[in-house]
């Protein structure tokens, strides 16, 4: 069983390494460490020599017999040692006992479809299922237990379209931050031939025609270097449906800054702009945008400074709303004409309250802001001139999360916890 990406056993593991101090060690065990050899690898940087004797063990298990031979020597003696722990199992029972309750996310409506996750309280991953409408059977969308058996692969995030005739889910193996995207097709049930490989740090994003994907990507590695390779050099790609990856275009580069990382926004029924998220190490951000009437002019600044954050929250009549700290550390947002996107010009819709504005979203041309009173969620709505139409009345005192949807839809939904 897996609780939020860590399976029970490693929190097995967890709790009965942290009660050893104050337990007696098994007085059969007697511990036997592999031997870890050295290497000779030095990296200099700015004239200093470092040594980096264990970059070995970087490799991937499945690439290297040494590391894999390491990595099972060191769990005989890990495992070895927590299987004599007299309290082991009834550790194990108790957290089993805990985590065993149903878990369900908030639905996302898709073109006409329903989306939701769901654990029955002891599955590794939660399994994605959709429905026609609200009343309708559930159906099994993808179940990644089924995956594989060691419990390895896991969904790293899906994204339907417009029309919701396709989704595109991403695949992750072994943790590592490499994905592959993968396309079906929900009137057949069946996977596509395109291949999306090699992506990191990216959500893929539907064009509004539901023909293809932006999506970001770095150089494709070596086999040798893929998990050493560094995270520079990020393009910008278009994916057409039913075209190879390598002809995939080229839609934003910035060769003069390696290090920046691109993504862009969903777009929404009636958008003219594709707005264009600049990242870096850090907390902050630069938009940029492409007046999609005029592809061919390239994509323009919106935000050019570093220093604060930017959250595109999406746009009306050729405006473009932003949740941003600029000037407001409890946030705040603001209105921005993208052809005149100097700040003096931004019109302030909703201003910087005594009250941590976490994020906000537009569904049903409404602005639905989260605020944090007194550690709880507050959750208000506003038009969008700024004027208070009126307050989700929560359960009680908790936590609230979901409201997202497309701008022109009727229904949203959320999901509420409390201490309780």
């Amino acid at each position: 069983m897996r609780t939020h990406g860590i399976s029970l056993s490693a929190v097995v593991g967890l709790v009965a390494v942290l009660l050893v101090g104050a337990m007696a060690a098994p007085d059969s065990f007697a511990f036997d460490y592999p031997e870890t050899r050295r290497g000779n690898v030095i990296d200099t940087l700015h004239g200093i020599s470092i040594p980096d004797p264990y970059r070995w063990l970087e490799q991937d298990v499945r690439e290297s017999e040494a590391v894999a031979e390491w990595v099972e020597a060191q769990n005989e003696v890990t495992f070895g040692y927590l299987r004599e722990l007299p309290q082991r199992e009834r550790i194990r029972d108790r957290l089993e006992e805990v985590f065993n309750y149903e878990r369900q996310s908030a639905p996302q409506k898709r073109g006409g479809k329903y989306f939701y996750t769901h654990n029955d309280g002891l599955q590794d991953q939660s399994v994605v299922y959709m429905m026609d409408s609200l009343g309708a059977e559930p159906r099994v969308l993808f179940d990644p237990n089924t995956w594989s058996e060691d419990g390895t692969v896991a969904l790293a995030g899906f994204q339907v379209s417009h029309n919701g005739r396709y989704v595109a889910y991403g695949v992750a193996e072994a943790g590592s931050d490499w994905r592959t995207w993968h396309i079906r097709d929900l009137r057949t049930g069946k996977d596509m031939p395109d291949k999306l490989e090699w992506v990191k740090f990216s959500m893929p994003q539907w064009s509004l025609d539901d023909q293809g994907l932006y999506y970001g990507l770095y150089p494709r590695p070596e086999e040798s270097e893929a998990y050493q390779q560094s995270n520079v050099d990020m393009k910008l790609r278009y994916h057409t449906l039913g075209t190879l990856q390598e002809q995939d275009s080229i839609v934003y580069e910035r060769p003069d800054e390696p290090e920046w990382g691109f993504a862009v926004n969903r777009l929404d029924d009636g958008d003219r702009f594709l707005i264009l998220v600049l990242w870096k190490a850090g907390h902050t951000n630069l938009l940029s945008y492409l007046d999609l009437s005029a592809p061919d002019e390239g994509f323009k600044p919106i935000v050019t400074e570093w220093g604060a954050e930017y959250d595109y929250l999406g746009q009306s009549e050729g405006k473009l709303f932003i949740r941003t700290n600029d000037n407001a550390p409890n946030s705040r947002i603001v209105m921005i004409n993208p052809l005149q996107p100097e700040p003096e010009n931004w019109m302030e819709v909703i201003p910087e309250t005594d009250e941590a504005l976490q994020w906000a979203s537009i569904v049903g041309d409404r602005l639905i802001t989260h605020y944090l009173h007194h550690a709880s969620s507050r959750i208000r709505i506003y038009d969008f001139l700024g004027k208070h139409v009126r307050d989700v009345e929560l359960p009680g005192i908790g936590t609230a999360s979901g409201f997202s949807g497309p701008r022109h839809e009727t229904e949203t939904f959320y999901t509420f916890s409390s201490f309780n």
